[in-house]
């Protein structure tokens, strides 16, 4: 059987734009909408979508349009214009642009705080697009796909089938390669969620990775510091967690990187997504959460990280072979 998909767009622009796509829904000719998350409108645009369960909402990427931003004017001083608007049209936004007179930076905060403002607002996220299909502008396109796939809060959201066309492209894009364990693991994940096939198999094969060290400690010492706390009053004696633990990630040429490490039987997309949140809404841009259910095996690279790592906290779940 197939099926139509009727897309409105510029939900949350306005409030009478908003009573329309609702009310196209409700007459059955409008059967999803994307939502602007810089919008005016936003917040009545959620409580109405909240009560309309037919319409699928997915997020519309907002560069263009004259409208405010998300963030702060005095952030992006770059995009918008001395009324801390942003471009009028996708000319101007273009022209701009391929002149160097909008910094990438700039770009990335703003989506990056769109993003979140939708994946949080308690709908369940069935696609990403962009205002005036800016998101297919070479370079922009770049910036979606590279930077902000990795948000695995879209998983949480309801929007798997986003990720699921994009990771295997930038995998592929990228160059990265995976050993055949994890090739097979991408590929059970993400096939039945709608990815190509195509670019599932393109994924370069490689050997297990062995670039990776791990210590359990930084070379600063980490007591007081705000994500061990706030992660660890939020994980101890929690019910579906095992353990919380700690790792910093070296890798020559680079800064250590902080990983947590997280056996839990609770859902690891949920619990990735708010500690991911937590994490970012403490000042980690890229924060790196691992949710490991007990029954699976880990991958070399996880048993590398939990034997070097320091515990945070023990949840509210029986331990079994615990580590000091």
């Amino acid at each position: 059987m197939k099926k139509l998909i009727v897309n409105a767009d510029d939900f949350g622009l306005h409030p009478a734009i908003n009573a329309g796509i609702i009310k196209g829904c409700r007459d059955g000719f409008i059967t999803s909408t994307s939502l602007m998350c810089s919008g005016a409108a936003f917040d009545d645009a959620v409580l109405q979508a909240k009560a309309t369960p037919a319409l699928g909402v997915g997020i519309h990427l907002t560069l263009v349009g004259g409208g405010k931003t998300l963030l702060q004017a005095r952030q992006l001083r770059t995009l918008v214009d001395e009324d801390g608007l942003l471009p009028a049209d996708y000319t101007v936004f273009a022209k701009r642009w391929y002149a160097g007179r909008i910094k990438k930076a700039e770009v990335v905060s703003e989506l990056q705080a769109q993003l979140e403002r939708g994946l949080s607002c308690g709908l369940e996220i069935t696609h990403v697009d962009s205002h005036q299909h800016l998101h297919v502008l070479p370079g922009i396109a770049d910036i979606v796909f590279r930077h902000l796939w990795r948000y695995r809060d879209w998983l949480a959201g309801g929007a798997a089938d986003v990720l699921a066309r994009s990771l295997p492209a930038t995998l592929v894009r990228e160059r990265v390669a995976l050993t055949d364990s994890d090739h097979r693991r991408l590929a059970e994940a993400l096939l039945p969620l709608g990815a190509d096939p195509a670019a599932v198999h393109a994924v370069l094969p490689g050997a297990e990775p062995d670039r990776y060290t791990f210590r359990a400690e930084s070379h600063v010492d980490d007591k007081g510091d705000p994500a061990v706390l706030v992660l660890g009053a939020t994980l101890r004696g929690r019910q579906g967690v095992r353990e919380a633990r700690s790792a910093w990630r070296h890798l020559p040429g680079t800064r250590p990187k902080r990983i947590f490490l997280v056996t839990a039987s609770a859902d690891p997309v949920e619990l990735t997504s708010e500690l991911q949140r937590i994490l970012r809404a403490l000042g980690d841009g890229e924060p790196c959460v691992e949710v490991l259910p007990p029954e699976l095996e880990p991958t070399a690279y996880h048993r590398a990280a939990l034997a070097e790592s320091a515990l945070v906290c023990t949840g509210g779940d029986e331990l079994v072979g615990h580590r000091g």
